[in-house]
């Protein structure tokens, strides 16, 4: 008989010492686990990827002969995201966060109030880090989009491949609070239990993560064993990406951007401020000299007519809603933020761009 259950990768793969092995190179194979509900795996039948890019693993010693093994996508060079029921235990020395020949370990750990999310600062920058854009629009507008899904650990039921980052074609069906992904042609590549906190991105050049994967549907047998998947949910970066920027942004800084979005920090905002960035919208959008269009949309609360914003070429001063189509080159987008010495101001609360091919 065959039953259908959600399984909610809130334990993980408990991996022998030999499979501690086979994530720093050394050809060992993972050992199973009993509990069908406790996997860690990654990409069913997906295709391994040469470079890791901004794809993390997170693996934590639970004793001396087990672990817990997780999937993360570095934001920049020293933060990444992940699901929080792979964080519990994460920071510390024994964790190692292992991005191709790579390895650091975690230094803090700031969880979302609410959501199945997790940011993670390692101990060193990864050196040459592809800035990660966070798709901050409607996730209505991801349905029936074809994306790119990537994961550590197994690549075949019931247990084959752990350590090896794979990826796989899969499409959005559905956006309800989380985004539910199905295969997106015959060769039935699918999430799976333990793909936790691995992360999938637009297949276009201006790259963005979409979401974070947190739980599967999965068909189990009489006794137990995991069988099949059927499709896995992430939670959108559109429900955490404003709560995540200030955290991973410099804290010296007031005006702080990555990729497709900008806060001001802290707020309101001290006096006396006077920042410019070359703000850099749709990351990998230009492969030479000129520029190029993107829609954006900016919230702000500035006191009128003395502390105000540079955006598309103009100041903006007051409080409301601003939105039009302005360009970047290859120096960025003009940004800036000034203050002055009286009442404090709020700021901005969130810059979005839509950049060319996004939903």
């Amino acid at each position: 008989m065959m039953m259908k259950t959600s399984v909610r990768t809130s334990r993980q793969w408990l991996l022998s010492l030999g499979a501690v092995a086979a994530l720093t190179g050394c050809g060992a194979t993972p050992g199973s686990t009993e509990d069908v509900g406790s996997t860690q795996a990654e990409i069913l039948n997906g295709d391994a990827v040469a470079s890791a890019d901004v794809n993390v693993m997170l693996y934590t010693p639970v004793d001396a002969s087990s672990g817990k093994l997780c999937s993360g996508t570095l934001l920049n060079d020293r933060w990444l995201v992940t699901a929080k029921h792979c964080s519990a235990s994460v920071t510390g020395p024994t964790t190692r966060l292992t991005r191709g020949s790579d390895t650091r370990t975690a230094v803090a750990v700031v969880n979302h109030p609410t959501l199945d999310i997790t940011l993670v600062q390692a101990s060193a920058p990864f050196p040459d880090v592809y800035q990660t854009s966070m798709y901050p629009w409607d996730k209505q507008r991801l349905v029936n989009q074809n994306v790119t899904c990537f994961g550590y650990g197994l690549n075949s039921l019931p247990g084959d491949g752990a350590g090896t980052l794979r990826q796989g074609a899969m499409r959005i069906v559905s956006a309800a609070d989380e985004l539910e992904l199905v295969p997106a042609d015959s060769r039935n590549q699918i999430s799976a239990p333990g793909d936790s906190g691995g992360g999938c991105f637009l297949n276009n050049k201006s790259r963005a993560l979409l979401g974070v994967a947190v739980t599967v549907s999965a068909h189990s047998d009489s006794s137990g064993n995991l069988v099949s998947i059927e499709s896995a949910q992430y939670i959108p970066t559109s429900a955490f990406s404003q709560w995540a920027l200030p955290i991973i942004g410099d804290p010296s800084s007031r005006l702080f951007c990555n990729g497709r979005e900008c806060v001001t920090n802290p707020r309101p905002l001290p006096n006396n401020v006077g920042q410019e960035v070359a703000w850099q919208p749709c990351p990998g959008q230009l492969t030479a000299f000129g520029n190029f269009s993107f829609d954006y949309e900016m919230t702000y609360d500035m006191e009128l007519n003395y502390d105000k914003i540079l955006v598309d070429g103009t100041f903006v001063t007051g409080a409301g809603t601003k939105t039009g189509t302005t360009s970047a080159s290859q120096f960025g987008h003009r940004l800036g933020v000034y203050t002055d010495f009286s009442v404090q101001s709020p700021g901005i609360s969130w810059l979005r761009a839509r950049c060319p091919n996004d939903p």
